[in-house]
């Protein structure tokens, strides 16, 4: 089996790393990293909400994706949108009606698998704040590259570093919530078969779970601590 530039498995994440609580202000906060990809998430309520966006049944979320550098673009107001809707099924939203839950990811390095690592960053940081959950979320990266040795076949590449994006044929993003691993979230780029999109959703889903694995093992090591 062909190894990447960075020495890993085609089927091999890199290594991973959180940890909570890193902002003193915000009622919940995580950095997230895959390597070299992290993003900072801060959580702040369950709290007021101006009665424009009151909902009299459950809580407002509302998310801001922040660029490394410089001001906010289109792809930046798309991750908005894609976070909250990621986000909102795994909240309790009924627990805490009439208030707002403002969830802010600030991109601290983008080494490739950025959506993915934002959305695991978030997950860490709802939890951190607190915020009644119904599942905790994770999420994978995958992209398809042409083949190594040139032939027509194409290959599956968990967790792409962004030397590994650019070059990829088509890219998908898939979020799992953590009580049946069932899909709460994917977004596609590129074309892909029927074959190859079921593929990446078994790769994905293995993937996930190593990832929840991981998060579970670090909130037991943030809760042991704690006592």
């Amino acid at each position: 089996m062909v190894t990447r530039a960075d020495g890993r498995m085609p089927n091999q994440l890199r290594e991973l790393s959180i940890e909570h609580a890193v902002l003193s202000r915000a009622d919940g906060s995580s950095r997230f990293s895959q390597r070299d990809t992290s993003a900072l998430t801060a959580v702040y309520g369950p709290a007021e909400v101006k009665s424009s966006k009151e909902l009299l049944d459950k809580a407002t979320v509302q998310t801001v994706f922040r660029p490394k550098t410089g001001l906010a673009g289109v792809d930046d107001h798309v991750c908005e949108a894609i976070l909250r809707q990621a986000l909102e099924p795994v909240i309790q939203r009924t627990a805490n009606p009439r208030t707002s839950i403002t969830v802010i990811v600030q991109v601290m390095h983008d080494d490739g698998a950025l959506l993915a690592c934002a959305l695991n960053s978030a997950s860490m940081a709802l939890i951190d704040a607190g915020v009644p959950m119904s599942a905790v979320l994770a999420a994978v990266t995958c992209a398809w590259l042409p083949a190594a040795d040139g032939s027509s076949e194409r290959r599956l590449l968990l967790d792409p570093t962004l030397e590994e994006q650019t070059a990829a044929t088509s890219i998908a993003t898939f979020a799992f919530e953590s009580t049946n691993q069932e899909i709460v979230f994917s977004s596609t780029e590129g074309q892909l078969t029927v074959d190859e999109y079921f593929y990446t959703i078994e790769m994905a889903q293995k993937a996930a779970a190593n990832v929840l694995a991981f998060m579970r093992l670090s909130l037991e090591r943030k809760f042991s601590k704690s006592v």
